[in-house]
């Protein structure tokens, strides 16, 4: 399989950032702003660092100027692309309302940013199969994204890391809180019938894909307010959505 620009970055990066998703470790924060410690330095990786190490300090890299105010706009885009935050930054719920300190704290600290991706890098390294690949990536292969890199890094690598941070704190809430994980789907719903998309204005496998996925979720919630799992779960419907999967790589060319 021959890899693109636009493969190898996605799979590089953003394989290595949501392989953190979920770390189970709220994120700590602290009275001062992303660029008050003049204490806080990046380390930089020598010659034994390990390829992982490196594609996290690049990250680092990227937002260790950032002041909070420029991280926290990078964060409000986010969930304005997820249609939780509206145009004028009111939360489409009040579920969101209710953690917005959370969802976007005040009190964010550099340091407590630089420690998530320190997280998601020893994360990505219990994934044998991003190693697998960069341990057999060779210099030609991985050159387009050490261009790419120098050319748009600082402007892609900080929207990267802000996703990765509005993802992990999402999935953080939905685990404590059911009612939050419903509000999240119930705002997806509406998202979608005020576009008014409806079976015309997909293909057969996205519609198809589409249920396969709703229907999972739902029963997951019901679950999740139940206790109560039943033996058969997922049975049917999980060999369906690896199936699918399958299609998807096929038709994208990636098998």
């Amino acid at each position: 399989m021959t890899l693109n620009t636009k493969q190898l970055i996605i799979f590089l990066v953003w394989s290595m950032l949501l392989s953190g998703c979920i770390t189970r470790k709220p994120l700590k924060t602290r009275g001062a702003g992303l660029t008050d410690n003049v204490d806080l330095q990046l380390v930089e990786p020598d010659e034994n660092s390990d390829a992982v190490e490196k594609i996290v300090h690049r990250v680092k890299s990227s937002v260790f100027g950032l002041k909070r105010e420029e991280f926290l706009s990078l964060m409000i885009h986010e969930y304005q692309k997820l249609q939780l935050l509206d145009s004028e930054e009111k939360w489409r719920s009040p579920y969101y309302a209710e953690y917005k300190s959370r969802l976007l704290p005040d009190d964010l600290h550099m340091a407590d940013v630089l420690k998530f991706l320190d997280r998601i890098g020893d994360a990505a390294r219990k994934n044998p199969y991003l190693l697998k690949f960069l341990n057999e990536a060779g210099p030609a292969e991985l050159r387009p994204l050490q261009e790419y890199l120098d050319r748009e890094g600082d402007q892609v690598l900080p929207r990267v890391v802000a996703y990765a941070l509005v993802s992990e704190t999402i999935c953080q809430i939905q685990m404590e809180d059911v009612d939050f994980l419903q509000a999240t789907y119930d705002i997806f719903r509406q998202a979608r019938k005020d576009l008014d998309v409806d079976f015309f204005d997909m293909n057969l496998f996205g519609y198809a894909k589409l249920t396969t996925v709703e229907s999972p979720i739902e029963e997951f919630i019901e679950i999740r307010k139940s206790g109560r799992v039943e033996p058969d779960y997922l049975r049917k419907i999980l060999p369906i959505n690896i199936v699918e999967a399958i299609y998807t790589d096929k038709y994208l060319g990636a098998l």
